[in-house]
């Protein structure tokens, strides 16, 4: 609980006060945008910031990627993704 409670602290620093991020926070912060989760745990967020912190990473960007495919297999399947 203490690892998690200072994870959320962390992000909610660097989202909300602007504090400069550690790698591992700009990874969480895209993988928790890239699953459309960010929001729901952290309140509303600067989207161009979020932007700005995950663009390059590949943690964000390969989350994205794989979330995007397995939304488009669910629409061409008929709501049934493999997995």
């Amino acid at each position: 609980m203490g690892r998690r409670s200072s994870c959320a602290g962390e992000i909610g620093d660097v989202l909300h006060l602007g504090v400069a991020p550690s790698p591992f926070a700009v990874a969480l912060i895209g993988l928790l945008n890239a699953t459309g989760t960010l929001r729901g745990q952290f309140g509303k967020v600067d989207r161009q910031r979020v932007k700005a912190l995950t663009d390059g990473d590949w943690v964000a960007g390969a989350v994205k990627s794989v979330v995007q495919s397995r939304q488009t297999a669910a629409t061409a399947g008929g709501g049934a993704a493999g997995g």
